[in-house]
């Protein structure tokens, strides 16, 4: 109503002015009465309060200016000009800017609401002003990163998550994921990050993260402590080691474990330590599992200086503070086996063997089989006796056949010279009596005679004998 009130004072001036210069064209005579009317209208202008004339000026100066609306995007990254509108004053202006805008890979800005001198206007993307006067406002930003994560889809966690930059998030993953046929995924830790447990709970984010979260598979094997004969071993302790993971266990226990390179950390025996300084590498999925200790079956042989095995000799094997781990006694061949298992260590093994005992020091790792000499066996008597018993009787033939060549020598001597026989008496003749008489050769007389000389012959040596 006052900016109406003021145009019409303007119009009453301007037609006023108009009217004195009409009057003065016309008559020179109705010029009094012209200047008494305007007179009469400049003394009411000056009515007019001073405040009147300034409020009509600054309506015309409105209706002739223009303004500039500047928008701009900020964040923590930065300020830009998005827009700069130029609009008469009083005029309405609407501008609206996306919620979401994609900055870098993995970084992304989301709206936050419109400012003025740092002082929030509305949190609608859209914004409506009245023009006025020259201003700028501010699209204010979050600054938001992606924190990516990796993991099998058996632990079923989140692939994608955006922060807010500064901000803190904890990311969970689960120890143990069952699996089936006595398998599982054991989680190990996480890559991208430095964070060894879980949950992770990650601080200050200031850049796009990628995580991942490792895990292993394991399975269920049997562990079998096996001597250098490759024979299982009962009662072994151990202690299996693989990078920071590591198992206690017995022989023959069953457990869980994962492929790689396992140090065998330590294994006692019966107080003994046969672990070996070596590492055995499991293969994926192997459900039997050796574990080579220091642990040995010897064999012994028994013999006696000559060579010959003692068989039958008792053979005791123990410690050196007399405890006994074997008794047994040898075969036919003086050789006994499979005595064990024996620990690493220096042992005492005694034979017995008809009356006669030794000892001998010895050590598994030296030498297998350990011989045991024995001063004389049961073979070495045969074998004696046999000989002096062969000897006796060569003797006894050679002694035969040289008596033997003796005689026969004799009787050659003998027989070679013709013996000298007494004139045989006249034959007596009865001529009375007539008898029948047996006839005899010369042949049977010599053959006699010769078997009487042999014999006395014979008889007289052996009264020389």
């Amino acid at each position: 109503m006052k900016r109406r009130c003021q145009i019409i004072y303007l119009s009453m001036i301007i037609l006023t002015l108009l009217l004195t210069q009409t009057i003065s064209a016309e008559q020179s005579r109705s010029r009094d009465v012209a200047k008494v009317m305007v007179n009469d209208y400049q003394t009411t202008l000056k009515a007019m309060t001073h405040e009147h004339a300034i409020s009509a000026i600054h309506s015309t100066n409105l209706m002739r200016e223009n303004v500039t609306i500047r928008f701009w995007m900020k964040s923590k990254l930065g300020r830009s000009l998005l827009a700069e509108k130029i609009a008469g004053k009083g005029q309405l202006i609407t501008y609206k800017v996306e919620e979401v805008k994609e900055y870098q890979n993995g970084t992304r800005l989301v709206f936050r609401g419109w400012y003025r001198n740092n002082s929030l206007i509305t949190a609608d993307p859209t914004i409506s002003i009245n023009a006025t006067s020259d201003v700028d406002y501010d699209a204010y930003y979050d600054v938001q990163y992606l924190l990516s994560i990796r993991a099998p889809d058996e632990a079923r966690m989140q692939d994608e998550i955006w922060v807010d930059s500064g901000a803190s998030y904890e990311v969970y993953a689960p120890p143990i994921i069952p699996l089936s046929n006595d398998t599982r995924l054991v989680f190990i830790g996480w890559e991208g990050y430095e964070c060894i447990d879980s949950p992770c709970n990650i601080t200050s984010i200031s850049k796009p993260i990628s995580l991942e979260a490792r895990y292993r598979l394991e399975w269920l094997a049997k562990i079998h402590a096996v001597g250098y004969d490759g024979e299982p071993v009962d009662g072994v302790s151990l202690i299996l080691r693989c990078g920071d993971d590591y198992r206690m266990l017995s022989s023959d226990s069953t457990i869980w474990i994962h492929e790689g390179d396992w140090l065998i950390e330590n294994a006692t025996w019966r107080g003994f330590d046969v672990s070996l300084e070596q590492s055995i590498h499991v293969e994926r999925n192997a459900r039997e599992v050796s574990v080579p200790i220091r642990v040995f079956k010897a064999g012994f042989r028994v013999t006696d200086y000559l060579g010959f095995p003692a068989k039958d000799a008792e053979v005791t094997v123990s410690l050196a503070n007399g405890t006994i781990l074997y008794e047994g006694r040898t075969a036919d061949n003086g050789e006994v086996w499979n005595i064990g298992p024996l620990p690493p260590c220096d042992l005492i093994v005694r034979v017995k063997y008809l009356w006669f005992s030794c000892n001998k020091t010895f050590n598994i790792g030296k030498s297998s089989p350990i011989t045991v000499m024995v001063p004389i066996s049961l073979t070495t008597i045969y074998i004696s006796a046999g000989i002096v018993l062969l000897f006796t009787t060569l003797m006894v033939f050679v002694g035969y056949r040289r008596k033997k060549e003796m005689l026969k020598q004799e009787y050659r001597e003998y027989y070679e010279t013709a013996p000298r026989y007494p004139p045989s008496p006249p034959p007596v003749v009865e001529e009375e009596e007539t008898e029948e008489h047996v006839v005899v050769s010369v042949e049977d007389v010599l053959r006699e005679i010769q078997d009487e000389e042999l014999k006395k012959l014979l008889e007289k040596k052996e009264r020389r004998g």
